[in-house]
């Protein structure tokens, strides 16, 4: 899994987007506070994530390189970075640690800065896993359909094989600290595009035959 969210250099790198006439603002309209190469690109859907992976994928074809949006087990897994608490970083949460609207308190947490923005990828502190901006910064999508939870219990579940919408995970700039922990989920239509929402990318390895 990348330790960074795609930034907007990197999408833009395989993906160029419309600009206006000053080429300063993409046609999307994001917010002036939310450009920057080293930021997390926003105002971008599901499906359009799903096919940087597959440029990126064309891109390396040749290292027998695959990149996908991790699936939803997937996700949380890095994102607990082996912990079991709501976040990496223990029972609560910091806007030292991430980057959420710290108006807000989880648990015995205290208030910090509402910062009203993206940051740039890295700039707070990584789990134990060095994933950076798991909790917060911009919320993520997975590539599985969502679907309610089995009562069973499953290892490595998968979502639901029909339906429209897409999960979405992390929370982000906006969010409470709550929809930021490691098991909340949320959703959204493969359309849809939000000021608050990125994607990170998986690689498969290629499988090496023992000698």
């Amino acid at each position: 899994m990348s330790i960074h969210e795609v930034t907007q250099a990197c999408y833009d790198s395989l993906t160029p987007r419309n600009r206006d006439e000053r080429n300063r603002r993409p046609a999307d309209e994001i917010p002036e506070s939310l450009l920057g190469p080293d930021r997390p690109v926003v105002k971008v859907s599901w499906e359009e994530a799903k096919k940087f992976c597959e440029s990126l994928g064309r891109l390396e074809g040749e290292q027998g390189r695959h990149y996908t949006l991790p699936t939803e087990a997937q996700w949380e897994y890095a994102a607990r970075g082996n912990t079991k608490t709501p976040f990496a970083f223990g029972e609560t949460v910091s806007t030292d640690q991430a980057n959420y609207h710290g108006g807000y308190i989880y648990a015995q947490g205290q208030r910090g800065p509402y910062r009203e923005k993206s940051l740039p990828v890295g700039s707070l502190a990584a789990n134990a896993w060095g994933l950076f901006d798991m909790h917060g910064n911009v919320a993520e999508w997975c590539t599985d359909r969502y679907g309610h939870y089995s009562r069973d219990i499953v290892t490595d579940p998968m979502g639901p094989d029909e339906g429209n919408e897409r999960v979405v995970r992390g929370g982000s700039w906006r969010s409470y600290p709550g929809a930021c922990r490691s098991a909340l989920r949320l959703k959204g239509g493969p359309t849809s595009k939000t000021d608050t929402t990125g994607f990170r990318v998986c690689l498969a390895i290629p499988i090496v035959q023992a000698p």
